[in-house]
């Protein structure tokens, strides 16, 4: 049902039924506006290969809506299908050139809800946010390293608000594909309303997720831009802070040089941006901020922290503090 709702086809467009020559499958078109589904389903107990003129849909590409898996390309000839019984498919086609640009070029989606990070969660509308924007978003992103890889499902499988009011989410997205293990990363939230929502689409376009639909420019995006946020994650190290969870929390552990007050120096991220997300606190502090995550102690913190407070060696920069989950 939650994948159906993604579809305005199926609830608002027309019906055309397809007439294979194999009475056992039932095949048809739904189409609204540009969007177009066709439904493969076997009323028989058996399998079933089914062949069917689509020669007018020729060179369009064929994706399988559960999977996102993509089907051979329509040709001129009879498109053929085998189906396991009782089994269904729906199918999204496209002309592949629109295709092409979709995965080259973003759009980034208006959400009309209130700009707001828990609405956003809500029951009704996290399943679209799950499934259409954030896959959409970190397939963009510079320290997403699974481009060539088909995603099956993004959840958010966890959310830790930290400190304050309106202030960031950490939200951990678990990503599976069609092939190989599943990933976790990183992706700090924000909700920006007016001039900063506005400074920041100009100057990043790329960290903004979403926009809120409303008479005042409303967007999210990656938080790391927004200073106050970059200043919370200094504060939850110096100050040891722990930020509950859904189902853990983000812990503070300040090095032995790292000063407990409660001034955090002005902060810039650096535009070289790989794999980790670089902030730099007045050419005193670099913080790294991981974005795939993985169980146990990260080999960097650990070797450099061992160098730092066990053997004193000075040819490292030295170790100042880390969050842990």
């Amino acid at each position: 049902i939650a994948m159906r709702k993604n579809f305005k086809a199926f609830s608002r467009g027309s019906l055309e039924f397809l007439y294979p020559e194999n009475a056992k499958v039932l095949a048809f078109l739904h189409r609204h506006d540009d969007e177009m589904v066709l439904v493969y389903v076997n009323l028989s107990r058996f399998s079933q290969a089914v062949e069917i003129d689509l020669a007018r849909f020729a060179n369009c590409s064929v994706m399988e809506v559960f999977s996102q898996n993509y089907f051979p390309a329509i040709k001129e000839s009879p498109y053929l299908i085998t189906l396991g019984p009782h089994a269904h498919y729906w199918f999204v086609l496209r002309p592949q050139s629109a295709a092409v640009r979709a995965s080259q070029e973003r759009v980034i989606p208006t959400l009309n809800i209130v700009p707001n990070l828990q609405t956003l969660l809500a029951d009704g509308l996290r399943s679209l946010f799950e499934r259409e924007v954030l896959p959409d978003f970190i397939r963009h992103c510079r320290w997403f390293g699974a481009k060539a890889r088909t995603i099956r499902e993004l959840r958010i499988a966890e959310q830790t608000p930290l400190s304050g009011k309106g202030s960031a989410h950490f939200w951990f997205l678990e990503v599976t594909y069609t092939d190989g293990a599943p990933e976790t990363y990183s992706l700090p939230v924000q909700i920006a309303i007016g001039e900063a929502a506005h400074a920041i689409a100009q100057a990043v376009p790329q960290a903004v997720i979403a926009r809120f639909a409303g008479a005042d420019e409303a967007i999210l995006h990656d938080a790391i831009w927004d200073a106050a946020f970059r200043g919370q994650l200094f504060r939850v190290i110096t100050q040891r802070q722990r930020v509950k969870g859904k189902s853990g929390e983000l812990l503070g552990v300040p090095g032995n040089s790292l000063p407990v007050d409660d001034v955090v120096p002005p902060s810039q991220v650096l535009r070289a941006e790989q794999s980790n997300s670089s902030i730099l606190f007045e050419n005193k502090f670099f913080l790294k901020l991981y974005r795939k995550l993985e169980d146990g102690m990260n080999p960097d913190v650990e070797i450099t922290r061992f160098l730092t407070e066990r053997r004193g060696f000075a040819h490292v920069p030295a170790f100042a503090g880390a969050i842990e989950y």
